[in-house]
């Protein structure tokens, strides 16, 4: 028994060492990273306005290959990088004044450029006014095979589902009554997302179907920190 123990102490002493050299390499290769940083390109959007969020599309849900420090690249002969379909982690978006945009981190010359941007101004709006009544405040990505959908809401209290692949609108819900905070997907489906608005209710939606099948009401603001599915439903912070 004193040997086994003696050898269970010694295996347990050994993957921790293990382990800790593992993270002093995957530090020093962070710290690496970061002396190496340095400024490729500016981009200024051409709103005006602040850019009141930006994500990139990590699609946790779809992809679960290794990223960041703990993947390794490979290249095409063009030198961009090779990437599984589901893996779209380089791409990411903006909102600012009525307008989304949609940058590619890694495809384009190893430089941020511009792949689509959608102005959601009602073309027969006054151009003075339609800052105020339409600015964009929030967005989430959902994943769908072949596209990659946004839900952005804001001022006017819609939720926009726009299409990259397409570049266009392909639906509105109307449910909010005043400004859009925050729009956050379900952890572990792109069809449903939960919207917190100004009007003091949080919103699911189903997506696909294009209606509304929860409301809460909140006499206070709310924003969603963090959407997760406990046991029993969904826990919102």
């Amino acid at each position: 028994m004193t040997t086994k123990r003696r050898l269970s102490d010694a295996d347990a002493a050994t993957d921790q060492s293990n382990k800790a050299i593992k993270s002093e390499d995957k530090e020093q290769r962070l710290e690496q990273v970061f002396e190496n940083m340095r400024l490729r390109r500016i981009v200024k959007e051409n709103h005006g306005c602040d850019i009141n969020q930006l994500a990139f599309f990590f699609n946790n849900k779809n992809f679960s290959a290794p990223f960041g420090l703990d993947q390794v690249k490979t290249f095409d002969k063009r030198g961009a990088v090779q990437r599984h379909s589901t893996d779209t982690s380089n791409v990411l978006a903006t909102v600012g004044g009525c307008e989304l945009s949609i940058y590619d981190n890694e495809h384009c010359g190893d430089h941020l450029d511009i792949m689509s941007n959608f102005d959601l101004t009602p073309l027969e709006e006054d151009p003075e006014n339609k800052i105020l009544k339409h600015t964009l405040e929030t967005f989430c990505w959902l994943y769908r095979e072949g596209d990659a959908l946004l839900a952005a809401g804001g001022a006017d209290g819609l939720i926009r589902i726009l299409s990259v692949a397409n570049s266009e609108e392909i639906k509105i819900l109307e449910g909010h009554q005043k400004l859009i905070y925050d729009i956050q997907s379900h952890p572990q489906s792109d069809n449903i997302i939960l919207s917190t608005s100004k009007d003091g209710t949080i919103r699911l939606w189903d997506v696909d179907q294009s209606k509304c099948i929860a409301i809460f009401e909140a006499e206070a603001t709310v924003t969603v920190s963090r959407l997760y599915q406990a046991l029993r439903g969904l826990r919102v912070f």
